[in-house]
């Protein structure tokens, strides 16, 4: 019985000197459990930019992947340590680049710029970023032509262009013999027949993997050439992505084989 009465007179104990410490705790966070300061964060919605609230804790606020909404890229090694955003190319997934090459090309005369997809970032002393643009020179009648453009946004938020270069351009609309320039949308969800012809094409190739990124134009022989600018990557562990103009040919029957690859030089 008497030890029993101690274990007792020991755990109330225990019980006081707890309920002491959580008291004392409350007391010093001014009666709550934690205080986080708050500031404000630029928040991207249809393209247009508003204030919220944020809180500043250290840690990074987690991104909804649900429309209207910038959502979390995921990021692949590209040749020359650039990295890309898998699946994530549109101009409005990537609101932080298109600020960039707003700031960059602000002003500019003579030459006219439509970014067509993000296609990645550099870490540098700052940002390096590269687009694929279609361009031309602001006078009549002008051709356009596809283009990987480079920006460099520095560490305070001032942008530059870096340089640029031509990857594709075609003849004019109607035109036979070479490559005719697609001017219209780019991505394969939007030209049905190259979709379907790019499908095929990939059907039972292994060890590469083709990402399209656009539709650039087509060339009418006996059947048709579509050229397809995509990342490619081996399946090998080590092996990085790169970017290549893919050629798939369809013949009069329907069936569709890629025809070459064109590595395309990455990085300014």
């Amino acid at each position: 019985m008497m030890k029993k009465m101690r274990k007792s007179m020991i755990n109330k104990k225990l019980l006081a000197v707890v309920l002491g410490l959580s008291m004392a705790l409350v007391a010093c966070n001014g009666g709550k459990a934690s205080t986080k300061s708050s500031t404000t964060a630029e928040s991207i919605v249809d393209g247009k930019a508003t204030e919220i609230d944020s809180e500043k804790d250290g840690t990074a606020a987690a991104k909804e992947n649900t429309e209207g909404t910038t959502v979390a890229m995921e990021e692949q090694s590209i040749t020359g340590g650039w990295s890309m955003h898998e699946g994530h190319f549109s101009p409005k997934d990537n609101q932080e680049a298109m600020k960039a090459f707003r700031k960059a090309t602000e002003g500019m005369t003579g030459y006219r710029y439509e970014v067509l997809s993000v296609l990645g970032s550099q870490a540098v002393s700052g940002t390096n970023y590269a687009y694929l643009c279609k361009g031309e020179v602001v006078v009549p009648d002008a051709s356009p032509v596809y283009l990987l453009l480079y920006v460099y946004e520095d560490l305070s938020g001032n942008a530059e262009v870096l340089g640029k270069k031509d990857i594709f351009s075609g003849s004019e609309e109607g035109m036979t013999g070479g490559f005719t320039l697609n001017t219209g949308k780019t991505e394969l969800k939007d030209n049905e027949e190259v979709n379907v012809a790019f499908k095929k094409a990939l059907g039972g190739i292994t060890g590469v993997s083709y990402e399209p990124i656009a539709y650039l134009g087509s060339q009418v022989v006996s059947g048709t050439n579509y050229a397809v600018l995509c990342f490619e990557k081996a399946s090998t562990a080590s092996s990085e992505t790169k970017l290549s103009i893919v050629t798939v040919y369809e013949d009069l029957e329907g069936h569709a084989e890629i025809l070459s690859t064109e590595e395309v030089e990455f990085g300014v």
